[in-house]
């Protein structure tokens, strides 16, 4: 009897959002199964368009998940950053993302859960064309304001268009463009959510770090992965750290005190910055942060 096809799973959401949590903790209950990044500019697939390809790129970026998910399509093997060293040893012995996905294609698990914030833009076409299910994380963009500048990663442009000038200090233009960029990406998954209700759930970051064992749950179910013992264990240790906010450049801490996590940005930002990516997000922001926006009594 022939093997059924791998279903395609996605956990997505603008990156700085928890995607790479809500990946491990996957990774956690279903070990094998987790392909991170495809749609990488950098150091995704080849062929991979732009950064957060969007509707025009519908059909593209289908055909390329397709061919990932049948074993036709690998990871690049030259990176704008590589040097001459880690150039030519990648060309010579491949991504080691190429391994992961290969791993994941060749194992048992049922699905093949794609986290990657970069096809947010998409889920809805792909749950259309393949069936997909999504989880998408959704993030105070105060909260965002920090990871960014921490990380010193620009404001992206969408579909090759940028944030209007707005603010003559750089600090309060950069949260501006940021709230622009965020409201932009969020009315689209608001679009999507509509046309495919079934397959995509929509989940605050701060609800995660304030019940991360019932929601994280919730997520992982509607991806249809088990929660397993392993899962619930990383759920709550992983939130229940001493760090709050990082500092430098680290990229990931998998052991943080979720709670403070969530409404760190109250006190770590100014309230400049705060007022100026509230205005770039406007409306977007109401709808999904009227509740949680007042102050804490």
């Amino acid at each position: 009897m022939a093997e059924a096809p791998k279903v395609v799973r996605i956990v997505t959401g603008m990156h700085r959002s928890g995607t790479t949590w809500m990946g491990e903790a996957a990774s956690v209950a279903m070990p094998g199964c987790v392909v991170h990044e495809p749609f990488n500019l950098g150091s995704g697939l080849k062929g991979v368009p732009c950064w957060y390809p969007g509707p025009d790129s519908a059909e593209e970026t289908s055909a390329l998940v397709a061919q990932m998910m049948a074993g036709r399509r690998g990871f690049r093997r030259r990176r704008p950053s590589d040097g001459l060293w880690r150039g030519t040893a990648r060309q010579i012995l491949g991504s080691q993302y190429d391994r992961v996905l290969s791993r994941a294609l060749r194992g048992s698990n049922p699905l093949v859960l794609l986290k990657d914030p970069f096809l947010i833009r998409l889920c809805a076409d792909l749950a259309d064309q393949q069936d997909a299910k999504a989880a998408i994380l959704i993030r105070h963009p105060a909260a965002l304001v920090h990871s960014l500048r921490r990380m010193v990663w620009p404001v992206p442009e969408l579909d090759g268009k940028s944030w209007p000038r707005r603010h003559e200090d750089p600090d309060l233009q950069f949260a501006y463009a940021l709230g622009c960029f965020w409201s932009a990406i969020y009315e689209e998954v608001a679009q999507q959510l509509a046309r495919a209700p079934g397959n995509l759930l929509l989940m605050r970051h701060e609800d995660l770090c304030l019940s991360p064992l019932e929601e994280g749950s919730a997520l992982l179910e509607h991806l249809d992965i088990p929660v397993t013992g392993p899962a619930r264990e990383f759920l709550l240790k992983s939130t229940s750290g001493g760090t709050g906010e990082m500092s430098g450049q680290q990229l990931h801490n998998m052991s943080r005190d979720a709670q403070a996590l969530a409404f760190s940005w109250r006190t770590s930002l100014p309230p400049e910055q705060i007022a100026a990516v509230t205005e770039g997000a406007g409306a977007t922001l109401a709808r999904h942060y009227a509740d949680l926006d007042a102050e804490p009594a």
